[in-house]
């Protein structure tokens, strides 16, 4: 198991990451999430060996890392656009770690590299050249190539960061199966939520070079612990005080100092528990959104089917999707 004990990293004696506690189990697969500059991939690095620690311990299954070199650690880097050599076929980047590592053995080698093409779905490539690759064919080859070695721990910066979003939403799916079925420990960094949700059991929240939030996947979707969190983690608002009330009291959760609402998580509904006047209506082809002014909790953004009349003016019932709002858990939810 790899562990952050309260690690501060500096650039200059600027802090880029700041008092970081992390444990990744064996096995599993944890993503820290945050926005660009936010000090996510500097703390990939660390882990790596490739920065030094201004304060606090890195350590594998209890053992401190602090003086061990980045080669010796056992784990493998992979980067955002894969850097594969562009001379090498497919089967000798993939086996380049092999080479490295032990003495040849051709028939093992060979062995090997065909089972982790198969299991990143490119039987049949060993021979293409890099060039010859889709953009999603290539990262497909970066990562059989971290495995091959079998490290203890992968380390996966920003892995889709480099493909167009249709390409990053399949293979995001992909690389999930592909790492269940490899069984390494990951650490992946990543700024793209859906990326974050879609490859890891674990989430790890930060921003400003500081670790906000941490747990299962579920736990913190569920349950952000500050508004800028749940913004970040994909909420369209954060409402509080009395609006906040009303609807977690319709939604049927506990009390909160603010609740996160995702877009669609009202909507209109004759016996609605939130009652209020529409102050605009603009439709799309597959909803017509409103905006709403519920009495006690002011304006509110809702949803209703295609075919409905509602305008300006009317009186409507609003009702709450409670699978779509999340009680923020800060005390002090701004």
């Amino acid at each position: 198991m790899l562990r952050l004990d309260h690690v501060d990293v500096d650039y200059d004696g600027v802090p880029a990451v700041v008092d970081a506690t992390v444990e990744v189990p064996d096995g599993s697969v944890v993503a820290v999430l945050g926005p660009s500059g936010c000090g996510k991939s500097t703390l990939l690095r660390a882990v790596a060996g490739l920065e030094r620690p201004r304060a606090g311990t890195i350590s594998w299954d209890g053992v401190d890392l602090g003086g061990t070199p980045t080669h010796k650690r056992g784990f493998a880097l992979m980067f955002q656009e894969g850097q594969l050599f562009g001379h090498l076929t497919v089967a000798r980047n993939v086996g380049y770690a092999l080479r490295l590592r032990r003495p040849r053995r051709r028939a093992a080698d060979a062995e090997r590299v065909a089972s982790l093409l198969g299991l990143v779905g490119l039987e049949g490539y060993a021979d293409r050249l890099p060039a010859t690759l889709s953009g999603g064919e290539r990262q497909r080859v970066a990562l059989a190539r971290s495995l091959a070695a079998d490290p203890r721990l992968l380390l996966l910066d920003e892995p889709l960061s480099a493909l167009d979003a249709g390409l990053r939403e399949r293979l995001a799916g992909d690389l999930h199966d592909i790492l269940r079925a490899a069984g390494t420990t990951t650490l992946v960094v990543t700024h793209d939520q859906e990326e974050a949700f879609a490859l890891a059991d674990r989430l790890v929240v930060m921003r400003d070079g500081r670790i906000v939030q941490q747990g299962d996947i579920a736990d913190v979707w569920a349950r952000p612990a500050d508004a800028a969190t749940a913004l970040f983690l994909g909420y369209a608002r954060v409402l509080e005080g009395r609006a906040a009330a009303l609807v977690l009291d319709a939604a049927g959760l506990p009390g909160a100092p603010a609740v996160a609402v995702r877009r669609s998580a009202l909507t209109l509904a004759p016996t609605g528990v939130l009652r209020g006047v529409v102050r605009s209506a603009r439709a799309t082809p597959d909803h017509l959104r409103l905006v709403v002014a519920v009495d006690g909790a002011g304006d509110l953004d809702a949803v209703a089917g295609p075919g409905t009349h509602a305008g300006p003016g009317d009186e409507v019932g609003l009702a709450v999707d409670a699978a779509r709002v999340a009680a923020v858990t800060a005390a002090d939810a701004r």
